[in-house]
């Protein structure tokens, strides 16, 4: 069985200064999204979020459209 949900999320001082940073460079005074991936480690209960990666915010290629194997090759 998975565990449920945690009880307690504790976010690090330097992610949370990483996020803000990154929000600053990038969308600051714009309605703009950041993106990026919090990692961390749950144990007993409680997430640790302990490191951040700031993404690279790109306009999908995909334009809604699937090609197959067969479209690939013909």
């Amino acid at each position: 069985m998975a565990p449920g949900p945690p009880k307690q999320v504790v976010v690090h001082p330097l992610v949370l200064l990483s996020v803000v940073d990154h929000y600053n460079r990038v969308a600051k005074d714009t309605r703009k999204r950041v993106v990026g991936v919090l990692l961390g480690e749950t144990s007993r209960g409680r997430l640790d979020v302990t490191n951040s990666y700031a993404g690279a915010r790109r306009k999908p290629a995909w334009n809604g459209t699937m090609r197959t194997e067969k479209d690939r090759s013909g």
